[in-house]
């Protein structure tokens, strides 16, 4: 049934608006409007927004109209977003990253020398500004504020990605209705491809500004006020950012303005460079992409996309079939540059799945814009329309969320037991300098964490961890081999003067220390032990009860 429109709604439809003032800051535009000849009644004010393709009017709410069907899509993407993205901290890195924005905040300048490893290798955070966020919402409100952080983060991203889409309407005889539904159609498809990446680390932020930077590239003019602000955020927070010089030059080449894809791209480029590192920005970007072998094989997300990923790896082939399609049907320049930009990230995700997040944006788009061509000329009979009995379910569904979902701890219990007994270790002794050695690199930023916690000596280093990928391949290749038994594995702890190890009760690096070798001129005891984690301590034969024996 056509919903009956009330008094109030025929007033302020029959008012003509003049508009007094106004504002548009990329895509968020404020109008306050004075509203006269109104039928019914005299004049009042009122507000409009619009935030990247998202229009509200705050006088009425309609069921049946245009707002409310975005409103409601909107609704239905927001439950999605919450569901994927309340968990636990599960990302490894969070550890450094904490560790490494309590020291910017506290020493007033970003750390050269790498603060947690024994070697004191030369490092580059190029994510210091998401890292002073970090420990900023942690000091303040715990791994509980962090959590929330990580939920605002998948907000964004997801978000970005809808009101990017909404904004690719094809011409004014689209039907908005149609629109809005394609555009989270196509929405909710990408969650899969962005999904993976639904944790608290800056590439989920990268996924949000990348989706920003299409919208501003497609939009009739390029604004480079706009486009340099975004590129001083974005290189403050991952090397991710080398995306927007790069598709910026792909975007002029197909506008055909050759001379301005020469030099607006190398503009940016040394816009990059306004960075607490400079040109070392542009160094980190090279070692990121070229300089890690070892870490290429260890680490999961620089592995190509594989069966092995089930659903992710089907819907990645499903997306593959759909882009010739979007290529003959739709021949716009938009529409072409979005495929191109799709196939691009299709190909480095065959080679490093975590460019899949990118590929899942630029799908969306070309799915969103297939849509619409095909229900170019739909006309609708009657009104999409809400019944006030869906409204009420969605509600009692919001209601019920914190009942749904399991009530998880902020951190996995892996992890919490992997703090609580690094913690433990004494630390803060006046002794010989005392490193620490740890099998499983994937949770070190997380011992790392604890000894910075704990106020450890400034000698405490650690030996292996996931740092030691990025700056130290030759001992973390050193350590396989002894594990492995291809050359003594005791001996070769000493030589790097370990004195602690924390390691899983189940590997074989701990069953070769507690057993002992011929090797072996000192002693490793357990100190404490854990369902998943483990610790020992390094005893020489004088400390050791039965070396007099």
């Amino acid at each position: 049934k056509k919903p009956v429109e009330t008094q109030r709604a025929q007033r302020h439809r029959a008012c003509t608006e003049d508009e007094v003032r106004g504002f548009s800051f990329w895509g968020l535009e404020t109008v306050i409007s004075r509203r006269r000849a109104c039928t019914g009644g005299g004049g009042g004010r009122a507000g409009r927004l619009k935030l990247w393709g998202l229009r509200r009017s705050f006088w009425v709410m309609e069921l049946g109209s245009t707002r409310t069907l975005y409103f409601f899509a909107s609704l239905l993407l927001a439950l999605m977003l919450f569901v994927l993205g309340f968990h636990s901290l599960l990302d490894p890195d969070l550890g450094w990253h904490l560790v490494g924005g309590s020291l910017i905040l506290e020493q007033g300048t970003v750390p050269r020398i790498d603060p947690l490893g024994a070697d004191s290798r030369p490092w580059i955070a190029y994510s210091w500004l998401a890292e002073v966020v970090f420990s900023f919402v942690y000091a303040h409100f715990g791994f509980q504020g962090l959590r929330l952080l990580q939920l605002s983060f998948v907000f964004f991203s997801g978000f970005s990605l809808y009101f990017f889409l909404l904004s690719l309407r094809r011409d004014e005889s689209s039907i908005p209705e149609l629109g809005a539904l394609s555009a989270l159609f196509a929405s909710v498809l990408s969650l899969v491809f962005l999904s993976p990446m639904f944790h608290l680390r800056p590439q989920l932020l990268s996924v949000g500004f990348f989706a920003l930077l299409l919208r501003e590239l497609l939009l009739p003019s390029l604004s480079l006020w706009r486009l340099g602000l975004l590129t001083l955020v974005w290189v403050n927070i991952h090397v991710f950012w080398v995306f927007l010089p790069l598709a910026l030059c792909l975007r002029l080449i197909f506008e055909r303005q050759f001379l301005r894809a020469a030099f607006l791209p190398l503009m940016f480029f040394l816009l990059g460079l306004v960075s607490p590192y400079g040109t070392e920005n542009l160094s980190a970007i090279f070692e990121y992409a070229f300089s890690h072998s070892v870490a290429y094989q260890l680490i999961d997300e620089f592995h190509g996309i594989s069966p092995k990923l089930g659903m992710i790896f089907f819907a990645y082939c499903g997306a593959l079939l759909v882009l010739p399609f979007q290529w003959s049907l739709c021949r716009e320049k938009n529409a072409r540059f979005l495929t191109v930009m799709a196939v691009m990230f299709a190909l480095a995700t065959l080679l490093q799945r975590k460019y899949l997040p990118f590929f899942g944006v630029a799908f969306a788009a070309c799915l969103h814009l297939l849509i619409l061509q095909k229900l170019k000329d739909v006309s609708l009979k009657e009104e999409i329309s809400f019944s006030p009995r869906m409204f009420f379910v969605l509600i009692v569904f919001c209601l019920s969320l914190p009942v749904i979902l399991e009530n998880e701890p902020p951190l996995p219990e892996s992890t919490r037991e992997l703090i609580e007994l690094t913690q433990e270790i004494p630390t803060q002794t006046s002794e010989a300098p005392r490193t620490l050695i740890y099998e499983g690199f994937d949770e070190g930023g997380w011992v790392g964490f604890a000894l910075s916690v704990a106020g450890s000596s400034p000698r405490m280093k650690t030996l292996i961890d996931g740092r030691t990928l990025v700056m130290g391949e030759k001992r973390l290749t050193e350590y396989a081999k002894g594990v492995q038994g291809e050359i003594p594995f005791c001996q070769l702890l000493e030589s790097w003067g370990a004195d602690y190890a924390i390691l899983r009760p189940q590997s074989a690096a701990w069953k070769i220390l507690q057993e002992g070798s011929k090797e072996c001129v000192s002693i490793w005891r357990p100190q404490q032990v854990g369902s998943q984690w483990g610790v020992l301590k390094r005893l020489s034969v004088l400390e050791n009860p039965q070396s007099k024996s």
